[in-house]
C-alpha cells in the first residue's frame, strides 16, 4: 500500500507533467518544467499610470529540479524576462514563487 508522502509526490508529478498542467520555461538559463499562474495587479497604484503596470506571477516547480531553495528579493530570469521574487514558500518538495516585474 502506498503511503501518503508517495500519493503527495504523485500527484506533484501529474501537477507538473507538460501533458497535463505543466509547461517547459527557461528559468535562470535552465530549461525545467513548471506551472507559471499568470495575473495582473491591477490594485497596484503604479498599475495604469502613465502606460507602467505590475504584474504578479506565482511559480510552482519542483525543488528537486530547481536546486537550492531562492532568497525573497532576489531576481529571477523566465524566459528571458526578469522578476523580483516577492515571496518564497517550500512544501513537501514543491516551490511556489510569488513574482512580480513592472512592464510598460
Amino acid at each position: 500500500m502506498k503511503t501518503f508522502k508517495e500519493y503527495l509526490a504523485s500527484d506533484r508529478n501529474t501537477f507538473l507533467n507538460p501533458e497535463e498542467y505543466g509547461d517547459l520555461f527557461k528559468i535562470n538559463g535552465t530549461v525545467m518544467t513548471a506551472v507559471l499562474d499568470q495575473t495582473a495587479d491591477t490594485e497596484h497604484p503604479w498599475a495604469a499610470e502613465e502606460g507602467v503596470s505590475m504584474i504578479s506571477h506565482t511559480l510552482y516547480v519542483s525543488l528537486a529540479e530547481f536546486g537550492e531553495e531562492p532568497k525573497q528579493d532576489e531576481m529571477i530570469f523566465i524566459n528571458d524576462r526578469r522578476y523580483r521574487i516577492a515571496r518564497v514558500d517550500a512544501n513537501m518538495g514543491m516551490l511556489s514563487l510569488g513574482l512580480e516585474a513592472y512592464v510598460t
